[in-house]
């Protein structure tokens, strides 16, 4: 079981990629990214009549190595510039919207929960598969793709999804179902107790009573004071 999900965090779950498994994960690379040309091409080049092919595929290809983290167009555009590729913020903005609507990247806006109220700046995005992470992001640790994965698995039950803003730190999700909050902590190992203090302390601002959880990849329940805790791999098993 732990392999499966070991080779489902690296490369993914695109169709085609376990057969090349097998024969060399390089073709499993040159599949995805073939695999993206051909949504770029067919979903927004001819669609949206893009004229700056060369920083739509940069930009596909920087959002896959900045997963988890906050957006900043200003930063993007520098990047760009630095690369010689002259594009403005708002084009910035459009070619991100794009990506996003041919289901590549999936924005997750941040949410004040002291406030209850959506928030406009420092949103993240996250991809639709984890393959995206290897083929773009290789030196993003294993925390990044398991706060992906778990993104991807609320995205898939139905849950409306937002970082959460608290009055000094976040957590990693708020995530809404008929209008209820659930709030959710993802790690790699609660390896030592400055980490289970610093995953179960970011709940302590949140005063309401919905429920709160920590995923990570311990089999031992560190479950504590209301607040759950979970393997992650039982969590995606649990559906």
């Amino acid at each position: 079981m732990e392999d499966s999900f070991d080779r489902y965090l690296q490369y993914g779950g695109f169709p085609g990629a376990y057969q090349l498994l097998s024969i060399d994960t390089s073709f499993v690379h040159e599949y995805v990214q073939a695999l993206l040309h051909d949504i770029i091409t067919k979903d927004i080049l001819v669609r949206k009549r893009v004229q700056n092919i060369d920083a739509l595929l940069r930009l596909a290809s920087y959002l896959g190595s900045i997963v988890g983290s906050p957006v900043s167009s200003k930063r993007i555009a520098d990047v760009l510039a630095s690369e010689r590729m002259s594009i403005s913020h708002n084009t910035i903005l459009d070619y991100m919207g794009y990506l996003n609507e041919s289901y590549l990247y999936s924005k997750c806006s941040r949410y004040n929960v002291t406030g209850k109220e959506m928030l406009r700046t420092n949103y993240r995005e996250y991809a639709v598969d984890n393959a995206l992470i290897s083929l773009f992001g290789s030196e993003r640790n294993i925390g990044y793709r398991l706060e992906n994965l778990v993104y991807n698995e609320l995205c898939a039950r139905g849950f409306e999804e937002f970082t959460g803003r608290l009055y000094n730190g976040e957590v990693d999700f708020v995530a809404f179902k008929e209008n209820k909050p659930q709030y959710i902590q993802v790690c790699y190992l609660l390896a030592e107790e400055g980490i289970i203090e610093r995953e179960f302390g970011a709940f302590k601002p949140i005063r309401d009573s919905y429920p709160k959880l920590v995923l990570s990849m311990d089999s031992f329940d560190f479950s504590q004071n209301g607040i759950q805790h979970q393997s992650i791999i039982d969590w995606l098993l649990g559906g």
